[in-house]
């Protein structure tokens, strides 16, 4: 959710609903399945990360099960607008000025640390999980450690 939130603001949008889903390994028949989505249509379209991480929560919270190996889990963002053209909810009471300049200042500390230099609680704090990489292939051009050797 924090990447998808980043993008719509490098991108100057907001977005209005938030589809959450998450899914078992399909090729394993002899494992219980469970695959589920649902949308959540936002009081008024934001790219305010906190936000957007709390609804994504909330559904999350909602559609998922226990007693499963999951796989996947992702969001879609739909009803994207650019930021300036937007209609404001009158019944909430938001300093959207506040809220910009917050994510305005987050993104420049990340932008000039490195991502993740500040990220948000519900995030995460550790990672103990790692990607697959054994099909990965080799970058030879763009790491020094894998350099390829000629022996002449």
């Amino acid at each position: 959710m924090t990447r998808a939130s980043e993008k719509l603001r490098n991108q100057n949008s907001v977005c209005l609903s938030i589809y959450v889903f998450i899914q078992t390994n399909h090729h394993r028949l002899h494992e219980k399945q469970y695959s589920i989505g649902k949308t959540i249509t936002l009081p008024e379209p934001t790219s305010y990360t906190p936000e957007m991480i709390k609804n994504a929560i909330y559904v999350l919270r909602k559609i998922f099960r226990t007693g499963y190996k999951y796989i996947k889990a992702g969001v879609y963002l739909s009803d994207i607008f650019p930021e300036n053209n937007v209609q404001l909810n009158a019944f909430e009471n938001k300093d959207h000025d506040k809220l910009k300049s917050a994510m305005k200042a987050v993104d420049g500390i990340n932008y000039i640390w490195g991502r993740d230099s500040i990220k948000f609680a519900s995030s995460g704090i550790g990672q103990d999980w790692k990607m697959k990489r054994c099909y990965m292939s080799k970058r030879h051009t763009t790491n020094w450690n894998e350099l390829l050797i000629v022996n002449v």
